[in-house]
């Protein structure tokens, strides 16, 4: 699944240090994942991690992170990604943390969004807006 497939090109591209293969370890109480009648939501922090690592991720696939490109460094996708995903989504946005399968929904079309497309704004991919993430 989906999941799958992001998570280990997460980890195999060392972008940052969130460490899974599926969204069931975003599930564990080291994330602090809270279960409601309504589904399962995943703090915003964690949210904009994942959010923001996809980003890179994408861009690393892209061929965007390196000397002339997008991106100069992995490092530096990564803090300006974090830096504009949590400006997006971060708590003061969705201060109940967002739905995860409206999550998941959005790392798949961050990941699957053709090359010539900028994801520089997270709002732009349809099922990343805030009203289908924050609850």
């Amino acid at each position: 699944m989906m999941r799958t497939i992001f998570g280990c090109l997460l980890g195999l591209a060392g972008l940052v240090g969130v460490a899974s293969c599926s969204s069931q370890h975003r599930n564990t109480a080291a994330v602090g994942t809270t279960q409601t009648t309504s589904g399962t939501i995943v703090p915003s922090k964690v949210a904009v991690q994942y959010v923001a690592a996809t980003r890179c991720n994408r861009e690393h696939v892209c061929n965007q992170i390196g000397a002339g490109k997008r991106y100069d460094s992995v490092e530096t996708c990564t803090r300006e990604s974090w830096r504009d995903t949590h400006a997006e989504l971060g708590v003061e946005r969705c201060p109940n943390g967002v739905h995860e399968s409206a999550l998941d929904k959005c790392l798949y079309d961050i990941g699957t969004e053709v090359c010539s497309t900028s994801v520089a704004n997270v709002q732009r991919v349809a099922t990343c807006r805030r009203e289908m993430l924050c609850p």
